[in-house]
């Protein structure tokens, strides 16, 4: 997943096929807990925080809420984020980065888990 490519502000980025494998559950958490800006959760003493894999980020949602995701029902958007494109809009540090995704969402990435974007074939 490690990449020595460099990315930038203004730089379109895709998914790398091997990092959609790992992602693809805390993405879809990601989605429905509109309350995380960070999408590795984990729990403590029953309250919800989370925490970049990356950085040093960590947030404490004062308000997530607790979901029965049925993962296996999102299995189609293992498949989606192989299309999706986004664009880096804040650097996070030398590992990290903020990206806003062509289906809406903003999420604060790890560098590794994506890669410069192919060229459009419109």
């Amino acid at each position: 997943l490690c990449s020595p490519q460099i990315l930038n502000v203004g730089d379109e980025v895709q998914w790398k096929r091997d990092a959609v494998a790992l992602y693809w559950r805390p993405f879809v958490r990601y989605m429905v807990d509109d309350s995380l800006t960070l999408p590795f959760i984990y729990d403590r003493n029953n309250h919800t925080l989370a925490r970049c894999i990356g950085c040093e980020e960590y947030q404490d949602p004062k308000c997530s809420y607790l979901f029965d995701i049925k993962y296996e029902d999102w299995e189609p958007m293992r498949h989606h984020m192989l299309i999706m494109r986004g664009e880096i809009t804040q650097l996070m540090g030398d590992q990290c980065c903020i990206i806003s995704w062509d289906n809406g969402q903003q999420i604060h990435l790890p560098k590794s888990a994506v890669r410069r974007a192919d060229s459009s074939l419109s």
